[in-house]
Formats: C-alpha cells, sequence, structure tokens
C-alpha cells in the first residue's frame, strides 16, 4: 500500500507541477501583440451615421408633444439628426402650433402637416400634405 500511495502522490505532485508550468508558459505567450493600426483607432476621426426621427402625431396634447420634442432636441448625438414631425390630420392643430413655431426655426426639425387623418398606412402615398421647415 505504501507503493501505491507514494506513486498516487508523485504523478499528483507531477501533474500539479506540469500544469503550473504549462500555464505560465500560456499566460507569457499569450500577451496580445501590439498592433499599430489598433494604436492608431484613437486617433482617427469616428464617423457617426446620420439620424432619422420620425414623431407621428394625431390630436397630440401640447404638453406631450412639446416634452417629446425638447427630448429629442437635448440629445446631443454627434452625427446628423433629421426630426420629421408627422400630424396625421389634427383636430387641435391650433393648439399645439405653438409647439411647432418653437421648433421651427431648427433646421434639424421638419413638421409635415397631412390635410386629413388617413392613418399610418395611406399616409405615405399623400399628396396633399404641407410641408413646413
Amino acid at each position: 500500500m505504501d507503493l501505491l500511495a507514494t506513486t498516487s502522490a508523485a504523478a499528483v505532485s507531477s501533474y500539479a507541477l506540469l500544469s503550473t508550468i504549462y500555464k505560465s508558459v500560456q499566460a507569457l505567450y499569450a500577451q496580445p501583440a501590439i498592433n499599430s493600426s489598433l494604436d492608431n483607432l484613437g486617433q482617427a476621426e469616428v464617423v457617426v451615421p446620420a439620424v432619422d426621427v420620425i414623431v407621428p402625431c394625431f390630436n397630440e396634447n401640447p404638453n406631450t408633444l412639446a416634452e417629446c420634442l425638447e427630448s429629442i432636441a437635448s440629445q446631443d448625438y454627434a452625427g446628423k439628426m433629421q426630426v420629421y414631425v408627422v400630424d396625421d390630420g389634427s383636430a387641435n392643430r391650433d393648439v399645439v402650433a405653438p409647439v411647432h413655431r418653437i421648433y421651427a426655426s431648427d433646421p434639424r426639425f421638419s413638421f409635415i402637416l397631412l390635410a386629413n387623418n388617413v392613418g399610418k398606412a395611406q399616409g405615405a402615398d399623400r399628396s396633399d400634405t404641407q410641408l413646413i421647415r
């Protein structure tokens, strides 16, 4: 039994030693290679894609619409952003007109006013629209 215990202890110790050496060599050679093209990434100008935001409206509460547009306007987006506010024939345009005027001078905002409520499915095919920039 002593021979079996001694042999087992020697095998476990040898395995532990070899495993430690193997992991150390792996760690030594697994260091990432320094690539000069990767170093230049921090210095290169990052191209940010343009973003279009569509805000569909129909008889919206003016406060809710104002909060929505303020939230969009306050975004800190580095790329070009264009916002299209599409009013689908609202009956309360006189109430939301002041909100439209606030953002009408912002070049990022365009207001599309449909003459009649047509819904989402037919809104894209309408020729009787008014565009306010």
